[in-house]
Formats: structure tokens, C-alpha cells, sequence
């Protein structure tokens, strides 16, 4: 029996697979793969909720339901914990402004924006190229757990900032870091998952981002009453390193579970076998295109169809209105009302609210094939919003 070597082992974890060694032949065959026949529709069956919410549906075979079971645990967590840390900072920059950042670094004018503003500027020039990276085979297992590393790094460098001019570059740079994040994770998860297990599964990975937005208020209140003035740090500069110390333990988790897109590993570690990635490919075929490298005959496709228009000014027309600095800087304002803690607690609450939607939305609308009318009632939604500014601006 070989001795046991210790950086072998590493290096066989570490290295990247060859594609031309993969195998399209299950190794073990005497596993049932196969699914069950699914039950005949009825109308009564789009009353069924269970249905329609449940991850691993009864007439899946038990190999692929375990298959599922270890995707939730190892590759979608990763991702939504991830998204996590995005909202999460990004909620924390204008917490963080209306809980003493802006008195102690003297910001007297649109810094706040300008933050906002050196953000945006990262993650929309970086977007389409790191995004294309997460697809080539050299760069899909690690490119998303090495923006969750800098990430951190970065947000930690928030808490050690003395003037604007230090987090207008830092803001910077976590716009490139982060600008993979969202897209990256959709390319991941069709590569792995069908339309309707992607659906289902969609409104969670929105709730993590929405949850993340929910704790920052919370965190802030916990950092001002516990942290503020140790180690002669502000309360919020600590809520800063508790975001980046999150961070680093998400990458971390990321490095050990995280395998990359089934096109681009044979198998990885004792979570996902060699026969686990053969299935997450077969399951797949015909249903989806894994990523191949870009020519020119693919991107005139690509800029001929009007979807990527479309979707890209309706996209620019969501972020006009996205930014949730507007109640924290107007219940700021009303320090004749609220107290710091009071503000950054409503900040928790508000967003607390809106958790459970967005984890049911997605699926409940996909099932009922009512996406149409859900997008009918976002418009709405927003149009009392502008009714609520409009009021405003008459009171005035």
C-alpha cells in the first residue's frame, strides 16, 4: 500500500481537469438514473403549492434528488451566500453614512452618490469581460471564490479609510470585483440546473440579496452599541470588518466545495464523483448550450437579437430607481425624530418585509405561467412610488 502524500493530495485538488480526459460513460452503472413518470396534470393540480415550491419533486429518481441535495449545499449556497456580501456592503456604504461616516470624514456634499457612482463605473465596464471568464475551462473554478477573496479584502479597506478620495477607489475596484457576481452566477447555475429547477430556486437566490440588505441596519445598531470606540475604532468602520470577515469565510467555503461548471471538471474531491459530473452533463443535453469560446459568426448572432436591447435599456431603467440611500438619508435628516439606532433598525425592517416575496415569487410565478402579469405589477409598484414623490414635492 502507498504511503499517503500530503501535497499530492493538494495538487490533485488544486489542479485543473482536462477536458479530454472526461468520460461520457457512467462508471457505475448499476445506479437507477432514471426518473418516474410523472403524474398525468389535472385541474386540480395547479392548486397543488407543494408542487410548485418543492426542490426535489417525487417522480426523480433518488440518485438525482441526492444530486440536487448536494448542488444546494455546495454550489448554490456558495452563491447565494455570496450575494449575500454584496447587498449586504452595498447596504452598508449608505448605513454606514447615516451612523457617523459622514461627520467623521467630513462629507459635506454628493460623496455618497460619488460613492455609488465609482461603484456602478467598476462593475459596468468589467461586467461582459469577467463575466466570459467564468466560462473558459482555466477560469470557472476559481474566478468566483477569487472575487469573493478581494471582495472582502476590499470591504475591509472600507474600515480603515480617512477621506473620500481613499473609498471612491475602493468602491472602484469593488464594482470589477463584484461585477461577475450576478451574471456569472446564472451561467453556473443553468449549467447545472433545468428551467424549472432554475426558477425554483431563483426567488431564494433573491431573498439572500434582499436578507443581506435587511442585516446591514441590523448590524450597524449591533456594532454602534457594542464596538463603537474599541480598539479606538467607530461603530462603523467595525461593521465594515464583520462584513469582510463574513466574506472571507464565504470564499473560503467557496475554494473547498465550489468545482466550477460541469463542462470544465472531471470530478472534484469527495463532494461531486466522477460519475455526479457525467450526470450533470447528460441531464442537461439538449435542454441547454454549455459555454464554447466566442467567434465572430456568435457575437453578430448575439448583437442581431433584439432581446439583448431590450433587456439592457429595461435593466438601466431599474437601476435609475434601485439605490436604497433615500429613506436612510431622509430619516437621517429628522434627527428630530430618530435616533441613530432608531434609523438603522427601520433600515432592518424594511427590509425584512421583503424577504419571503422575493423567495416565492419566482417559483410561484413561473409555475402558474403568470410571469406577464407579475412584470405588470412591478410597473405599478413603481408608479406609487412616484406617486409618493409626487406628494411629497406638493407638501413642500
Amino acid at each position: 500500500m502507498s504511503k499517503w502524500n500530503p501535497f499530492k493530495a493538494i495538487w490533485n485538488f488544486v489542479k485543473l481537469d482536462d477536458a479530454s480526459t472526461f468520460k461520457t460513460e457512467y462508471i457505475d452503472k448499476s445506479i437507477d438514473r432514471e426518473r418516474k413518470p410523472k403524474k398525468e396534470t389535472t385541474k386540480w393540480s395547479k392548486w397543488d403549492i407543494f408542487e410548485a415550491l418543492t426542490w426535489y419533486p417525487s417522480y426523480y429518481s433518488k440518485y438525482e434528488r441526492w444530486f440536487l441535495f448536494k448542488f444546494d449545499v455546495f454550489i448554490f449556497f456558495f452563491f447565494a451566500a455570496s450575494f449575500y456580501t454584496k447587498y449586504l456592503d452595498q447596504a452598508n456604504i449608505s448605513t454606514a453614512y447615516v451612523a457617523g461616516m459622514k461627520e467623521e470624514l467630513n462629507l459635506k456634499g454628493n460623496e455618497l452618490n460619488y460613492f455609488n457612482t465609482c461603484y456602478t463605473v467598476g462593475f459596468a465596464v468589467f461586467q461582459i469581460p469577467i463575466s466570459i471568464l467564468i466560462t473558459r475551462p482555466e477560469y470557472s473554478r476559481y474566478l468566483m471564490v477569487v472575487c469573493e477573496f478581494v471582495w472582502g479584502a476590499l470591504t475591509l479597506c472600507n474600515a480603515f479609510a480617512h477621506k473620500a478620495e481613499h473609498i471612491y477607489v475602493i468602491r472602484f475596484f469593488v464594482g470589477v470585483a463584484e461585477a461577475c457576481s450576478f451574471p456569472a452566477t446564472y451561467v453556473v447555475f443553468s449549467s447545472y440546473l433545468t428551467d424549472e429547477e432554475l426558477f425554483k430556486r431563483a426567488g431564494w437566490y433573491g431573498a439572500f440579496s434582499t436578507a443581506g440588505s435587511a442585516s446591514s441596519g441590523s448590524l450597524q445598531t449591533r456594532t454602534f452599541k457594542s464596538l463603537d470606540g474599541v480598539n479606538g475604532l467607530s461603530g462603523w468602520r467595525w461593521q465594515f470588518i464583520i462584513d469582510a470577515v463574513i466574506t472571507f469565510g464565504i470564499a473560503l467555503y467557496g475554494f473547498l466545495f465550489y468545482p466550477g461548471i460541469p463542462s470544465t471538471v472531471k470530478k472534484f474531491g469527495v463532494v461531486f464523483s466522477e460519475d455526479d459530473l457525467i450526470f450533470a452533463r447528460k441531464r442537461l443535453e439538449g435542454k441547454v448550450s454549455f459555454p464554447k469560446k466566442f467567434t465572430w459568426k456568435s457575437i453578430k448572432e448575439t448583437f442581431s437579437t433584439w432581446q439583448i436591447y431590450a433587456c439592457t435599456f429595461l435593466w438601466v431603467c431599474h437601476h435609475q430607481t434601485f439605490y436604497d440611500s433615500t429613506t436612510k438619508l431622509y430619516l437621517k435628516s429628522r434627527k428630530d425624530i430618530y435616533s441613530q439606532s432608531e434609523i438603522t433598525d427601520m433600515i432592518t425592517y424594511i427590509g425584512i418585509v421583503g424577504i419571503l416575496p422575493a423567495a416565492l415569487f419566482s417559483p410561484l410565478a413561473s409555475y402558474y405561467g403568470k410571469i406577464p402579469i407579475a412584470s405588470l405589477g412591478f410597473q405599478i409598484w413603481n408608479g406609487t412610488n412616484l406617486l409618493q414623490l409626487d406628494s411629497y414635492i406638493m407638501q413642500r
